[in-house]
């Protein structure tokens, strides 16, 4: 049986560069003090509404201290959602869950994710589709060279982003990220001459799952809900059975005062 997350995943051509950039993908960018978009070299993921799975070492700020590297602030960060007719949409940062074993140094564990100070209008779609974050144990079986799912560069043969997520047979299983080898058995060289490394996600899905199931929960105690986990159902059910499924999960929310695990069953 095989526990599964969600993401949202659209019908643009699966193509490495900037134009084509999938729905589900955003850029992360970085903000000047006077709120001037300066960076836009970070790929992040979204997993719900509000939230945005990314690199934690895209958060890293430029500038060196004596202990090391800071990490940016939310109000120095924003993303770049691409709208249905191909126009950036820029959503600010409201606040950032860095996983707490990543290191600074050696980059290990390099996962994070964005809370948006706005929902993304994700409801309001019609050119996406519900695919599944994969929580299979990628280690014994590494990713192929060659294979269309696994494409690391872009169009002009350049390295693509770090926090590009990475989506085999329709379930994203990991992100790319930038650092040297890594000996974690969690995460694996891509290309021996370069230091990209893919970080699987599945011994972090446990974290990713509470910070989704939180944004859920504050959403509808703040009666702000919209369908931001997709289901699989949303394809082919009705409109009228989506709502049935959301009063539903309010209903069990007001009732039990328990949390929610968004989780999917599979046989």
């Amino acid at each position: 049986m095989i526990s599964l997350a969600l993401i949202i995943l659209c019908f643009f051509p699966f193509v490495q560069n900037e134009y084509f950039r999938p729905s589900y993908q955003v850029l992360v960018r970085k903000r000047n003090s006077l709120g001037d978009l300066i960076d836009g070299h970070c790929y992040g993921n979204v997993i719900q509404s509000r939230l945005v799975l990314t690199s934690a070492s895209c958060l890293l700020s430029d500038n060196d201290f004596v202990n090391g590297r800071e990490l940016l602030k939310a109000d120095e960060l924003a993303v770049s959602f691409k709208g249905e007719d191909l126009i950036e949409l820029i959503y600010l940062v409201g606040g950032i869950d860095i996983y707490p074993q990543f290191n600074f140094s050696s980059l290990d564990n390099d996962i994070a994710i964005l809370s948006l100070s706005t929902q993304l209008p994700l409801a309001e779609r019609s050119d996406i589709e519900w695919v599944l974050v994969a929580d299979y144990d990628f280690t014994d079986s590494p990713l192929e060279e060659g294979v269309e799912s696994y494409v690391w560069k872009n169009s002009n043969g350049e390295n693509i982003y770090p926090g590009y997520g990475v989506i085999h047979e329709s379930n994203l299983v990991g992100i790319i990220s930038y650092g040297l080898p890594s000996k974690n058995k969690r995460e694996s060289n891509l290309e021996v001459q370069r230091p990209n490394r893919f970080t699987q996600l599945n011994p972090y899905l446990s974290w990713i799952y509470t910070i989704i199931q939180n944004a859920e929960i504050a959403d509808i105690q703040n009666n702000n809900y919209s369908a931001s986990l997709p289901y699989r159902q949303r394809k082919i059910a009705e409109i009228g059975s989506l709502r049935n499924s959301l009063s539903l999960m309010r209903c069990i929310f007001q009732t039990q005062q328990t949390p929610l695990k968004m989780t999917l069953k599979l046989m």
